[in-house]
């Protein structure tokens, strides 16, 4: 079997990067942000397998998928520091609503949304159930079971 590297030891020591998270790249985004990284194919590695033997092209391993690279020409002039690999996450976690609102002016629907405890805080939800009580909306239905089973047992002994 050919040796591989991995994705983070190929851009630690061939682009001059360090940090925590470099681990955490894969091969597209090496694509998009390192566009001067130049790709072979399988194919050119089966006509000619001189290219690993050589070391002009390295099999990356980015965890999930093997890529073939050619080895950047490195300038040592050029190299200065390390340069440190940041990621940020983009929060998508919806923002919960503090704010205060006029419930006498919202709709029926307005409030119902103000219900959800995912999007609102607790005194929105509370004053949202007030208001939507006093205007006579039924949020919940009452479900008396004990009354449910006895009219089942009337309806089997009247049966039988």
């Amino acid at each position: 079997m050919l040796n591989e590297i991995n994705l983070s030891k190929f851009l630690s020591r061939y682009c001059n990067l360090t940090g925590k998270n470099l681990s955490k790249i894969n091969h597209e985004a090496v694509k998009f942000l390192f566009s001067y990284l130049k790709r072979a194919t399988f194919e050119e590695i089966r006509e000619n397998p001189m290219l690993v033997a050589t070391g002009e092209v390295l099999l990356v391993n980015d965890g999930k998928k093997v890529i073939p690279y050619y080895v950047p020409d490195i300038e040592y002039e050029e190299l200065d520091e390390p340069q440190e690999v940041s990621m940020q996450r983009v929060d998508n976690t919806p923002k919960v609503d503090y704010g205060r609102h006029d419930y006498t002016k919202m709709s029926i629907y307005e409030l119902k949304c103000l219900l959800k405890r995912k999007f609102n805080s607790y005194a929105n939800q509370r004053n949202a159930r007030i208001e939507l009580e006093s205007r006579g909306v039924v949020l919940s239905k009452k479900y008396n079971r004990c009354e449910e089973k006895r009219k089942i047992e009337r309806e089997k002994n009247e049966r039988y």
